[in-house]
């Protein structure tokens, strides 16, 4: 079930739409240089950190047998970087210039370095939260799922 959660997770962190289309070259770039600074003040890449080695936990839990080296081994080839290079294009799609530069002025404030400081153990929490309700949820479908199998023998 966490593993499924996780796999849900980075899937749709990677799901990328098209980039910067319709603007002129210079605005593009402008506008792609400002959503890279706002991902480094929000802390994209930590947070992408965090995910990768979530999802290593639940691998290393669910295949005990391997050793801890070829699982730091195999971590290693994953650049949080490269998952910068995905989301650019979907901020771009989703976001104004306008917006992006609004974003960036804000988590310049204190309040938004709070937010940015705040980020990793709220999406920490809250995915915990969501694996704990996801388990209560499954709980209940098996318990109905069986309660119907039980009362359609009986007729």
């Amino acid at each position: 079930m966490k593993k499924l959660i996780l796999a849900a997770l980075a899937l749709a962190l990677l799901s990328v739409g098209p980039a910067l289309a319709q603007q002129a070259p210079e605005d593009a770039a402008a506008k792609e240089r400002d959503i890279r600074k706002l991902l480094e003040l929000t802390g994209s890449a930590k947070l992408g950190q965090q995910v990768i080695a979530q999802m290593f936990e639940a691998f290393k839990q669910e295949s005990s047998n391997v050793p801890s080296s070829a699982w730091d081994e195999m971590q290693k080839e994953f650049d949080p970087d490269s998952m910068i290079e995905l989301i650019v294009p979907i901020y771009a799609k989703h976001l104004t210039h306008e917006d992006v530069k609004g974003l960036v002025a804000f988590y310049e404030t204190p309040l938004g370095r709070k937010m940015t400081a705040l980020l990793p153990a709220i999406a920490q929490e809250s995915m915990q939260a969501g694996q704990q309700w996801g388990m209560e949820v499954a709980q209940k479908v098996q318990k109905r799922l069986e309660e119907r199998r039980k009362n359609t023998k009986g007729k």
